[in-house]
């Protein structure tokens, strides 16, 4: 519908969907911003393909009053206006992370992200409106993969990321900006117990015996400690979502999209979380040359000079994280989706996939 024909609302409010949105909210927004441009009209129509728990996701198409150089067609996401979203949104705080990104750190990462045109958050009613560029491109699929030089190439980005910000005061002291010390993350080990013990009973063969146990001594058993030890590794600024979902390959290379679970961590929960998701069998024959890739370039931004096995050691502590926390949406789907529907079956690589990967790196003897 066109948001020209609702009724105006205050230009200080946040909206709570993004239909909500009209023109004279928009354009003080982007007067605020800084970009000297009228919209006439603007209307907002779904993003196909997205079927978001926590948020709405879509695109807006805007009528400029006079000629402008801004483009005609955004993508814009907020959270969902209903009560389970409202609570997990609370708990995560995902809209507050992004919105402290784009408005604090966007413009410092080495990597190309997504121009932010409007940013709007409110930390009362933990509304959110952001409004950034919509990118031609072919977007990444962990189902069909990508080549070996765009797996070096991510990776090479994410070193100069890591590197950027490696135990840097940027983001030593940023209210929005997540760490493992957090006791937000206190209130999803319940969940975890259950729903790990509850999917490895339906699927008594998804995890190999030596994994389950060293799992079980190493991070189940205590979660409270495995998250002290998380904390006191060494850090930088990550994505924590860097996988190829979260990425849309331009013309004139990889654009990172999906700032919502950015925080300070060790770098390891990033690397083997691509490496694992995004696996082919041409990468996987070229693993330790792309490692190789990722610590050079780690050294030479600004970070350690890291060894193979200290690499591999962190990506291992990572995949503690991933395989358990992943065994939640897994459990949670497998009664509501079909088999075949692809948000099931993404849900299931990814766990899988990281399975194989602390299999393939050894994590029950890393730990041990």
């Amino acid at each position: 519908m066109s948001n020209e024909e609702t009724p105006t609302m205050p230009t200080d409010e946040v909206p709570s969907t993004l239909d909500a949105v009209d023109v004279s909210w928009l354009n003080a927004q982007l007067a605020t911003s800084g970009f000297e441009a009228t919209a006439s009209s603007i209307s907002a129509r779904p993003l196909d393909g997205f079927l978001g728990a926590m948020g709405e996701v879509g695109i807006f198409d805007v009528t400029w009053a006079g000629s402008s150089d801004l483009p005609t067609s955004f993508i814009a996401k907020c959270p969902k206006d209903d009560d389970l979203a409202q609570l997990m949104n609370s708990v995560m705080q995902s809209y507050k992370r992004e919105y402290g990104f784009y408005n604090e750190l966007a413009g410092d990462v080495p990597m190309r992200v997504p121009t932010s045109y409007v940013n709007a958050y409110d930390a009362e009613t933990d509304r959110a409106i952001l409004m950034i560029e919509k990118i031609d491109g072919r977007p990444g699929d962990i189902q069909t993969g990508c080549s070996v030089e765009e797996m070096e190439h991510l990776l090479r980005l994410l070193a100069r990321l890591h590197g950027a910000f490696w135990m840097s005061d940027k983001i030593a002291d940023k209210d929005w900006m997540f760490d493992w010390a957090s006791p937000l993350w206190q209130m999803g080990i319940p969940m975890c117990h259950e729903h790990w013990y509850s999917l490895n009973e339906a699927w008594p063969d998804m995890t190999p015996p030596d994994i389950f146990a060293a799992l079980d001594k190493h991070y189940m058993s205590d979660i409270d400690a495995a998250l002290a030890r998380m904390h006191a590794r060494p850090w930088t600024f990550v994505h924590n979502d860097y996988q190829l979902d979260n990425v849309i390959f331009a013309d004139d290379g990889p654009v990172i999209i999906d700032w919502q679970t950015v925080m300070r961590s060790f770098p390891g929960i990033d690397v083997g979380w691509l490496l694992a998701t995004g696996e082919s069998p041409a990468t996987l024959a070229e693993e330790t040359a792309l490692l190789d890739a990722y610590r050079d370039e780690l050294a030479r931004c600004g970070g350690p000079s890291w060894s193979h096995d200290e690499l591999v050691d962190d990506m291992v502590i990572g995949m503690t994280y991933y395989i358990t926390g992943n065994s939640i949406p897994v459990d949670q789907q497998r009664h509501t989706l079909p088999q075949g529907d692809r948000g099931r079956d993404r849900l299931e690589q990814f766990l899988f996939n990281c399975i194989a990967a602390a299999d393939r790196w050894n994590l029950v003897d890393r730990l041990g």
